[in-house]
Parts: structure tokens; C-alpha cells; sequence
């Protein structure tokens, strides 16, 4: 039994006692890799995060500062297109700032129904925003100069701003989707919802990585588009931003991606985490899936915040 082992701690490892496994597997083994799971919350994976978003956010308010003394001085007549870079910025400001909640709440509640439904949520809501206002933005290069008149005339700045606000309200609600969805997936028993596993789970897994590989692929089509049809018509400042928007987007779908990928790849190992109904010896089992869930996320969470800091850098 584990209670034989030395790295047992009679007080934080007593529902495991009794626990005993085949030939095949290490009991010590296991319990070493709840016990590097438990301190994953003091470890720099968890840290590095945490100064990086204060660094981030940092940015994105000067960033935001900026435009919004800008806008007064020019009496909101600024370009058509900084709406787009702005709301990226203030969008980012409020994300970050939940993701610093969502982070607090993980590390001393563990992973949860709740927890994760924000976590994931927030990165699809804010891949989702990204990609939609960079191909707003990319057609509205496109109608400026194809469609010069109608620019100039009939589409103003206040409806850039319309624009963006339904951009932000329909990415909020794909993330809510998405990150309850994975949630139920994750957590089967704490779900409000039955979703069997062949019949609702994996479909579910494969729509959403498809909706965002899809979702990717079609900002790619139009950005080649934008570019090839503009290819002699924009100056060199508007390439830059259209190259940087595509590096930016590239960027963000990395770790979505990775998620997804390894979700689907630890799936039966992940879901039994979640499920409250199988003993705490049988979980035990599926530890080191844990730990590599946590390692991804935070790792993930790196990049993202990288890719959050280097927007206001490159719109500056």
C-alpha cells in the first residue's frame, strides 16, 4: 500500500493509505506525482506568468492611454482603423485581469468545473476576438482603398465601434460555449449536463478544434486576398500592419491549439480527474496527466501573454 511508502505524509496523503496497485505500477511513483502536482502552485511555471501578465497589462494600459487622448485632441476623427487596435488593447486589459482571478482561484482550489469554464473560455473568447477584428480590419484596408468613396462617405468611425462591440459580444458568447463545453468534458460529474463520451464528447472536441482551425484558416485566405489584390495600391505602413496582424494571430492560435491537442490526446485520463465518482485510489492512477494539464496550461498561458505584450508594441 501507498502508506508504506516514504514520501507518505500521514496527514495530507490519508485518503490514499490504503491504496495498492499490480506489479506494473510504482505506488511511490504515483504519490511522487500528486506531490509535484500539489506544490505545480509555488513552482516558476506558475510565477513567470504572474510577472509576465503585470508586464502585459502595463503595455496595453499605456497602449489604451494613448489612443484615448488621441481620439480627444482629434475629436474622435483619428483613423477608422485604430478602432480595431484599440479595442484588441481594452479588450486585453479586462482578459488579463480575469485571467489573474481565474489563476488565484486554480491555485488554491485546484483545477474546477468553474475554474476551467473561465480559463478556457477566456483564451477561445479572446483567440475569437482576434481573429475577428483582424478581418475587419483587413476589409476595411480593402474597402478604403477599392471602395474609396463609400469609406470616405458612408462608413464612420462610430460604425467601427458598432463593429467592434458585436465582435466582442459574440466572441464572449463562443467562449462561454467552448469553455463550458470543455468543462463538461473534463468534469462529467460535477456537470449539469449528461454528455456521453463517444456520442457527445468527442464530437464536441472535434467541432471546436475545427471551428478554430477554420476560423485561422479563413483570416489566412483573406489576408493573401488583401494582399494580392492591394499588393500595388498600399503604402509600406500598411503592409507592416496587415504582416504584423498575421503574426499576431498565428501566434495566438499556438496555444489554443496545444490545448486542444492535448486534451484529445489525454482524454480518458483527463476526464477521470474529473469524475467524482470513481474512487481517490482509481484518480490516483491518472496523476500525471494532472501534472501535464497544469504544465501545458502554463506554458500556454506564457505565450499568450507574449503575444498580448508584443501587439501595443508593434502598433506603437
Amino acid at each position: 500500500s501507498l502508506s508504506s511508502c516514504p514520501n507518505f505524509d500521514s496527514l495530507r496523503d490519508s485518503e490514499y493509505a490504503n491504496c495498492s496497485y499490480s506489479d506494473s505500477i510504482d505506488n511511490c511513483t504515483l504519490l511522487d506525482e500528486l506531490h509535484c502536482a500539489r506544490l505545480f502552485a509555488t513552482s516558476a511555471m506558475v510565477f513567470i506568468p504572474k510577472i509576465i501578465s503585470c508586464l502585459t497589462l502595463s503595455l496595453n494600459l499605456f497602449y489604451g492611454v494613448i489612443l484615448f487622448l488621441s481620439w480627444r485632441r482629434k475629436g474622435f476623427r483619428c483613423k477608422k482603423n485604430n478602432v480595431f487596435l484599440a479595442s484588441r488593447s481594452y479588450t486585453s486589459i479586462i482578459t488579463i485581469g480575469i485571467l489573474n482571478v481565474a489563476l488565484f482561484v486554480w491555485l488554491y482550489g485546484q483545477f474546477t468545473f468553474f475554474t476551467t469554464s473561465i480559463f478556457l473560455g477566456l483564451l477561445v473568447a479572446d483567440f475569437m476576438f482576434i481573429m475577428g477584428t483582424n478581418f475587419a480590419h483587413s476589409l476595411l484596408l480593402y474597402t478604403a482603398v477599392v471602395h474609396p468613396f463609400f469609406y470616405s462617405t458612408y462608413l464612420t468611425f462610430y460604425h467601427c465601434i458598432a463593429v467592434g462591440i458585436i465582435l466582442v459580444l459574440l466572441a464572449i458568447i463562443h467562449g462561454g460555449l467552448v469553455g463550458v463545453g470543455f468543462s463538461i468534458l473534463l468534469f462529467p460529474s460535477s456537470s449539469p449536463i449528461d454528455c456521453p463520451m463517444e456520442t457527445c464528447q468527442y464530437p464536441m472536441l472535434a467541432l471546436t478544434f475545427l471551428t478554430i482551425i477554420g476560423g485561422y484558416l479563413l483570416i489566412l485566405v483573406m489576408y493573401i486576398t488583401v494582399m494580392w489584390t492591394l499588393r500595388s495600391r498600399i503604402d509600406k505602413a500598411a503592409k507592416l500592419t496587415l504582416h504584423a496582424s498575421l503574426f499576431l494571430i498565428s501566434f495566438t492560435v499556438l496555444p489554443v491549439a496545444a490545448i486542444l491537442i492535448a486534451t484529445a490526446s489525454n482524454f480518458h485520463e483527463l476526464v477521470a480527474l474529473g469524475d467524482n465518482t470513481i474512487s481517490p485510489c482509481s484518480r490516483l492512477e491518472y496523476m500525471g496527466a494532472l501534472r501535464f494539464l497544469e504544465e501545458i496550461i502554463a506554458f500556454d498561458t506564457i505565450f499568450w501573454l507574449i503575444g498580448r505584450a508584443l501587439e501595443p508594441i508593434l502598433a506603437i
